[in-house]
């Protein structure tokens, strides 16, 4: 999606319905940048989301009895 973007040098707003002419490298690797950052942050939440849990449950069971 990016890199089809950089080719044509458009940018595409899906929500606006609107194409923009221009574009960079530095705002396509800056793009990817932020999805590889948020696929990392979501592996990190999948992995220790478990652990989260049953913090979150030892804590509401000592406070609520």
């Amino acid at each position: 999606y990016q890199f089809i973007q950089f080719i044509f040098n458009v940018r595409f707003f899906i929500y606006d319905f609107k194409i923009k002419k221009g574009n960079s490298l530095k705002h396509t690797l800056n793009k990817l940048l932020q999805y590889i950052i948020g696929f990392i942050i979501g592996l990190i939440v999948k992995k220790y989301s478990s652990r989260i849990s049953f913090f979150y449950y030892k804590i509401t069971t000592i406070f609520w009895y």
